[in-house]
């Protein structure tokens, strides 16, 4: 499978030992999925910490700039390829396995909107 999984995470919750401690939302999404995090970057919303070939790549934004079109859109999806849409076998607004705690992104919005949330980008090919 060609895409991304990508992983929000508040480090301030994520303290114990569960890797999932912390973690606001994942999902998968088929290629270009990770357009919306790289044009958070190039607006100077979001800073690539480390990019280890997508196992994984790590940004910093504040949940201030990336929770609020998940509230209100849902997961950033995967585009389509355009013209090439006919040779790829994802079509355009793939996603998977989704998980969100509405509740803990609510909470983090209303009370800690300039908190900085880890990004994780995980090559899925």
């Amino acid at each position: 499978m060609l895409g991304w999984w990508i992983i929000i995470k508040d480090p301030t919750l994520g303290k114990d030992k569960d890797p999932k401690a912390g973690r606001l939302a994942d999902w998968e999404v088929g290629i270009n999925g990770d357009k919306w995090l790289k044009d958070l970057e190039k607006a100077g919303k979001a800073v690539l910490v480390k990019s280890n070939c997508g196992y994984p790549n790590l940004y910093r934004a504040l949940a201030g700039d990336v929770l609020p079109p998940l509230l209100d859109n849902g997961p950033p999806s995967f585009p389509g390829l355009g013209f090439f849409e006919e040779f790829c076998y994802i079509p355009a607004g793939w996603t998977r396995r989704l998980s969100f705690d509405w509740k803990a992104i609510a909470a983090c919005l209303s009370d800690q909107a300039d908190q900085e949330l880890l990004i994780e980008v995980w090559d899925l090919s």
